[in-house]
């Protein structure tokens, strides 16, 4: 199986700072050891910030992510998962504050298309009320409108020609025209990632019921602290902004060293 991350400057984050680095160092590290490869999709910006890691391939395919979208921080993975599909090959993606300790259980190696977990705070969450009101050209949500969502902190599967034709999709949906001030200018959401879940994580709920494809999860709810230790996996999430946080992390990528091609582990506790 084929792992990856994305990175792209033209989302909220900018141009990566030293934590970020950090995070896709330890990233790398453990998709190599748990996967045998590890594989960076970003652009040309961002390219030289990372190119330093021993990653299986550095491509730069996000340099066609239009810079146009500052909301949808979300459209640049969107562009990866396409890409990606395109190899036709089992794949995992992972956010970059993910870290999968020790890989993916056996339940989902062989699945279709999987993610972390449901989210069922539609009405909170995405407001589809706001979106229903304001976005003209609604695409697969004409016929499809889930109470639920699957949160893409990890992200893949077996069925790529699925996977691939659902990036496209949502590509689609977004870059409409007819929709352009929807997601450009529309400022009526209470949080900053509204439109970019609706447009990466709802869509896809919308778009697997729509072609009558499950997506299996790794955790059936958010997951609780026990739940997350037992699966050895960590989302960030908004944890990433904690300085102590952020200060464990810088110190268990600085015992993290590059040897050659491979990477190798000083024994830092997780």
């Amino acid at each position: 199986m084929k792992a990856y991350l994305s990175y792209s400057s033209r989302g909220y984050a900018g141009a990566p700072d030293s934590f970020l680095i950090d995070l896709h160092k330890i990233a790398c590290f453990y998709l190599k050891k748990n996967f045998g490869n590890a594989h960076l999709i970003t652009d040309s910006e961002s390219g030289p910030f990372f190119s330093h890691l021993p990653w299986t391939s550095l491509t730069t395919e996000l340099d066609a992510v239009p810079r146009t979208y500052p909301q949808v921080w979300s459209l640049s993975k969107l562009y990866a998962f396409r890409e990606i599909a395109k190899q036709g090959e089992p794949f995992v993606h992972i956010d970059n504050d993910v870290i999968l300790w020790e890989g993916l259980p056996e339940k989902l190696k062989d699945k279709e298309v999987f993610a972390q977990s449901w989210e069922n705070v539609v009405r909170y969450k995405y407001e589809p009320e706001k979106f229903y009101e304001n976005c003209p050209s609604r695409h697969v949500f004409i016929t499809s409108a889930p109470l639920h969502a699957a949160n893409v902190g990890i992200f893949g599967g077996t069925n790529t020609d699925f996977i691939g034709a659902y990036a496209e999709a949502a590509i689609a949906f977004v870059e409409d025209p007819v929709n352009e001030w929807f997601w450009k200018r529309y400022g009526g959401y209470k949080s900053w990632w509204c439109k970019a879940v609706l447009a990466e994580q709802w869509f896809l709920s919308a778009f697997a019921e729509s072609r009558g494809v499950k997506i299996e999860t790794l955790f059936e709810d958010w997951p609780k602290p026990e739940e997350a230790s037992e699966a050895k996996y960590t989302h960030l999430m908004a944890k990433k902004k904690d300085p102590l946080t952020r200060q464990k992390l810088a110190g268990k990528a600085a015992g993290i060293v590059s040897l050659g091609s491979d990477l190798v582990d000083l024994g830092f506790p997780q």
